[in-house]
């Protein structure tokens, strides 16, 4: 199951080893891409886009997350151009693994 990650914070429940696909709005054309900042106790992946829903419209970004501890973790999303130094958006989903 696929979760669109909202604006602003989030928190999602979670299982150690068990996989979450988190999808955030793309950039399309624009060369602005979403990243995951690394978080200690989460494996995160990037997966290819998914496709649009709509014709010409821009593919979700898709990230992998796989918890590996208990505890509450901090995935902190930030849409990023390559030519700036600051994020364009921050997301965050705190993951509450049990």
């Amino acid at each position: 199951m696929i979760r669109d990650v909202p604006k602003g914070t989030s928190a999602v429940d979670a299982e150690i080893g068990r996989t979450l696909e988190l999808a955030l709005p793309g950039g399309g054309t624009t060369g602005y891409r979403w990243e995951a900042r690394p978080a200690d106790g989460v494996e995160v992946k990037r997966l290819p886009a998914r496709p649009a829903a709509a014709f010409g419209g821009a593919a979700s970004d898709i990230f992998q997350v796989t918890p590996r501890r208990a505890g509450d973790i901090s995935l902190q999303l930030e849409l990023r151009a390559p030519w700036q130094a600051e994020s364009a958006e921050t997301r965050v989903v705190t993951l509450r693994i049990r």
